[in-house]
């Protein structure tokens, strides 16, 4: 059985799943393939999807747009971890993010 790009690709697509639980076993997926990111933003997503927030602040400015995402994510958990990566994080963009996400709970 050959295993190649075509069995990477539909968990790679997960990775941005709108469901939490979809995201996750698409990262475990890809684990067992012992996939390697080929791009930044599909690393990002794959950090997102397992929960690496403290990997995704090292990254930086480049992980604060899909951390903005995630702050509408269905999972609580997941928009709690978002925002307090963004808060690290600290760019403008991020800090205004969570100023909007703030006021609109408010």
């Amino acid at each position: 059985m050959k295993i190649g790009a075509p069995a990477v690709e539909p968990p790679i697509e997960r990775l941005r799943d709108d469901d939490w639980y979809v995201r996750r076993a698409a990262a475990e997926a890809l684990d067992k393939l012992a996939w390697q990111a080929q791009t930044q933003e599909q690393q990002i997503a794959y950090l997102i999807a397992k929960g690496s927030w403290n990997e995704l602040v090292q990254i930086g400015a480049p992980a604060v747009e899909p951390l903005i995402e995630r702050l509408h994510d269905g999972n609580w958990g997941v928009r709690d971890a978002a925002a307090q990566a963004l808060r690290s994080i600290g760019t403008p963009e991020a800090l205004a993010a969570l100023e909007a996400r703030r006021s609109r709970r408010q």
